[in-house]
């Protein structure tokens, strides 16, 4: 019995310790209660409040059209006339002397239908002569076309077009009602025009956009009402919103099917709600989201929430002594990981007891000490293969340099010219010195510049001081630190194959030689600028990523392979040439290392 009791004993088995968890039986019945509870109602009051939504969008439109059959009988009545006839046949033939005669006749019709209904903001007519007859208390804010700026072929007929800016200076949002008009000699009064191509003038009702979106508010449930748009066979016409929310993507509305006066489509977080305005394209739309409809069940759903939430409260309290138990020593095991990840472990983390996590502690430890055991072991050989190929790289420079100065310095010595060669011992030395770098990899700009200065001042001693080296590095740079011995190389590329002074070649110009450092985040650019004979860019391309072009040059494929391998594959360079002008060698490494204080590198 006693082995029974300490076989089961809790600080022994995990299971047993989770039996004080059967709580979460409870907790899941009221879960699956509550959403049981939440999907009937919310599919309840859903259903309803779709349908007050779209009666209530279905009364607005039905308003709304009766609004536009009110201005379309009042145009009707207005310009249906013998006098409006006599005015439109003017219209058609006017020039530019009988403009201000003809346009001071029209003020009374324009007049009639400015104050035909209460959103109209203005009414002016455009003629193919070019002419634009408006209100004399209204002006053009700039000339408009026959058209007022809209597609020809989207009127037909009694046409509402998009929003847009009026043409007078006020600057409104108006939404035009274009109506084109036609003269017919055999009939009593003007008609509309079944297109723009047809028509000798285009009548347009401004309504005022503000206006609009007001009267569509007027007649709406306010708690139905989503976001309001008029909408001409799927396309916007205007934003009749109260709010000021982004306008949805013109994929959220769709055209009215033929046939249909009215259609629910259902979004993502949201319901469309089209209802056709009388017998046109035109149709207006409620986007009513989800919340909105759902605003009633909010409260129902903080009472089941308040309930689920005591219930939840009166059992915790009861769990917590419980879960404890096993809390406890999963935070030192959650502890030990985190230490693991902060590189702050130690053996004194792992648990002591005899249970499963006791041993899953030290199973972890185990296995980080393995884990650490390998990682040194990796860094030790990637290191050791690092080290191995900078220096395999760097015993490749091309030793002929240092055994031809030396050469000429006896040449010097031997023919007395001791100040010469003292020279180029001297710059020799800093070469040297430079390059060695104590073993180091790394070197400031400065210092690059330095060696660099030292190879081209040997060469002048030896080609009779025909190179002109310059460089153009900005101060704060000077002091960054980039690999060693990546310009030299390049230099001696456009001393020797630019300017051939090995073969005592004969040159254009001053042979010169420019280095330019600049920055340019993320990345750091070095350009050798020379006026040689120029680069072969194909040959040159080739030497630096193979090595070679038949020949024996490794100063190019050496300085790529070193950077690469220092670098990282984002490593670019690049070439151009201007023969006897400007031939560039271009690398770009990345800017990754602080920049040193300049004054401090320098004292």
């Amino acid at each position: 019995m006693k082995k029974f009791i300490d076989h089961f004993r809790p600080s022994r088995h995990i299971m047993i310790k989770s039996w004080f968890t059967t709580t979460f039986i409870v907790v899941a019945s009221l879960l699956f209660i509550s959403l049981g509870s939440q999907i009937f109602l919310r599919n309840y009051f859903l259903s309803h409040a779709l349908t007050r939504a779209e009666n209530n969008t279905a009364s607005t439109a039905q308003a709304f059209e009766g609004a536009l059959s009110s201005i379309t009988t009042r145009f009707v009545d207005i310009c249906g006339t013998t006098e409006f006839k006599n005015k439109f046949s003017r219209i058609r033939r006017c020039k530019n002397e009988d403009y201000t005669k003809l346009n001071s006749d029209l003020q009374d019709t324009l007049h009639d239908l400015y104050v035909s209904y209460s959103f109209i903001r203005s009414a002016l007519i455009t003629s193919k002569t070019g002419m634009v007859y408006h209100r004399f208390s209204e002006k053009l804010f700039t000339t408009t076309d026959y058209t007022l700026g809209n597609q020809a072929e989207s009127i037909c007929g009694i046409t509402i077009l998009p929003a847009q800016t009026s043409p007078f200076l006020d600057q409104q949002t108006v939404i035009p009602i274009a109506i084109p008009l036609t003269y017919m000699e055999n009939t009593t009064i003007v008609i509309v025009a079944d297109s723009v191509e047809s028509s000798d003038a285009i009548l347009f009702l401004l309504l005022d956009a503000e206006m609009v979106r007001d009267f569509l508010h007027t007649y709406s449930n306010r708690s139905l009402e989503g976001s309001y748009y008029l909408l001409d066979s799927g396309n916007l016409i205007a934003d009749a919103s109260r709010t000021n929310t982004k306008l949805p993507d013109s994929d959220v509305f769709r055209p009215l099917p033929n046939r249909k006066d009215a259609l629910t489509i259902e979004q993502k977080d949201a319901y469309l709600i089209l209802n056709r305005i009388g017998n046109r394209s035109l149709c207006l739309a409620n986007l009513i989201s989800m919340d909105q409809l759902l605003s009633s069940l909010h409260t129902i759903q903080s009472y089941l929430y308040l309930a689920i939430l005591v219930v939840l409260l009166t059992i915790t309290v009861g769990t917590l002594i419980a879960s404890n138990l096993i809390t406890r020593s999963l935070s030192k095991l959650i502890s030990a990981v985190s230490a693991i990840e902060n590189q702050t472990y130690d053996s004194s983390q792992i648990l002591t007891q005899s249970d499963e996590l006791g041993q899953l502690s030290k199973s972890l430890d185990s296995m980080y000490q393995t884990i650490q055991q390998q990682i040194e072991q990796i860094k030790q050989e990637r290191q050791a293969k690092y080290n191995a190929e900078i220096r395999l790289f760097s015993e490749q420079i091309n030793p002929h340099f240092l055994y031809n100065t030396l050469e000429y310095i006896n040449m010097e010595v031997y023919s007395n010219h001791n100040k010469n060669a003292s020279m180029m011992i001297q710059n020799l030395a800093d070469f040297m010195r430079i390059g060695l770098n104590f073993g180091g990899e790394l070197i400031s700009i400065s210092k690059e510049l330095a060696h660099v200065q030292a190879y081209v001042n040997i060469m002048n001693y030896r080609f009779s001081h025909k190179i002109c080296f310059t460089s153009d590095i900005p101060k704060e740079l000077l002091s960054y630190e980039i690999l060693k011995i990546i310009l030299q190389p390049l230099v001696e590329n456009s001393i020797r194959h630019g300017f051939g002074l090995d073969n005592s070649s004969s040159y254009l110009d001053v042979p010169s030689i420019k280095i330019e450092v600049y920055r340019d985040d993320p990345w750091l650019y070095l350009r050798v600028i020379d006026n040689g004979s120029g680069i072969d860019i194909e040959r040159a391309t080739q030497i630096l990523h193979t090595g070679t072009d038949g020949q024996k040059h490794v100063g190019l494929n050496n300085v790529y392979q070193r950077l690469v391998f220092f670098y990282g594959e984002t490593v670019k360079i690049t070439f151009s040439s201007i023969p006897y002008y400007e031939n560039i060698v271009q690398i770009r490494i990345p800017f990754i290392y602080p920049i040193p204080d300049f004054e401090e590198e320098h004292h």
